[in-house]
């Protein structure tokens, strides 16, 4: 996702480099290659870290800390991504059935 958002972040930016040359501003017709380097680097960096934000998952900080402290402690620690609870009802029972037998 990162890199998708970041290309169009480059198209964007050479898209509007291209039209700013285009119309023929001042500060633009001074130095056009300039125009084209400035937005083709700063419209991908705004990209990436909007796509940095947008899969940021602060949701998951809970579970990731409960994991880091479990294998900080020698044991083991499992993740199940469940959708429903019957996958879950399922998952634990594994779980539990798994622990029984050690």
């Amino acid at each position: 996702m990162n890199v998708m958002l970041g290309l169009l972040g480059l198209m964007v930016g050479l898209a509007i480099a291209a039209m700013l040359v285009t119309i023929g501003l001042a500060v633009v017709r001074s130095s056009p290659m300039m125009t084209f380097i400035a937005l083709g680097f700063t419209y991908p960096l705004v990209a990436v870290l909007l796509a940095g934000a947008v899969t940021l998952r602060p949701d998951h900080g809970l579970l990731i800390e409960k994991t880091r402290t479990t294998a900080d402690s020698d044991c083991w620690g499992v993740v199940a991504h469940c959708s429903t609870r019957a996958q879950r009802q399922l998952a634990k029972t594994t779980l539990d059935r798994c622990l029984q037998t050690l």
